[in-house]
């Protein structure tokens, strides 16, 4: 749970103000090892950026962070050219990009003007995204993904 934050902060080559997305009382989401921990009035706190945070909680709901998508990955068998079909561990040595199933989208980025730049990728989209790009969470039982929409290198039905 947010207990405090600032009001953004400014487009490092314009000095225009992005505002913060987030407000005190929001429940978040962000990796296990972002973040500095500290104690302040005997509690226990994580002091993180918003570059740390990929999610805010909305009840049942999650809601990725400016230009986040949230992913359910789709694990396909991949095959050699000679018809063999490989595990998903030997897939993943032979350099195939990952591809996963849009869940939820984020509002987008801001420009170094301030304008919102819409991701360009919907709910029900099939992406593949880079090989290391993202930060895997467990969410109700399923393996998700957060990646930046810059992530993607493509997008299909």
């Amino acid at each position: 749970t947010v207990v405090a934050v600032g009001p953004g902060k400014p487009h490092p080559h314009t000095d225009v103000l992005i505002t913060m997305p987030l407000s005190e009382g929001d429940d978040v989401l962000f990796g296990q090892y972002q973040g500095t921990k500290v104690k302040y009035c005997l509690d226990d706190h994580v002091v993180i950026t918003l570059d740390d945070i990929v999610a805010k909680l909305d009840g049942d709901n999650v809601v990725p962070i400016r230009d986040r998508l949230l992913l359910k990955p789709i694990e396909k068998p991949v095959e050699t050219s000679a018809g063999i079909v490989l595990t998903q561990e030997a897939a993943k040595a032979q350099e195939v990009p990952n591809q996963g199933e849009v869940v939820a989208v984020g509002e987008g980025r801001f420009t170094a003007k301030g304008e919102l730049e819409p991701v360009d990728v919907k709910v029900g989209q099939k992406v593949m995204y880079t090989k290391y790009g993202g930060t895997e969470i467990e969410f109700n039982g399923e393996k998700l993904i957060f990646v930046f929409g810059a992530d993607c290198l493509a997008k299909y039905d």
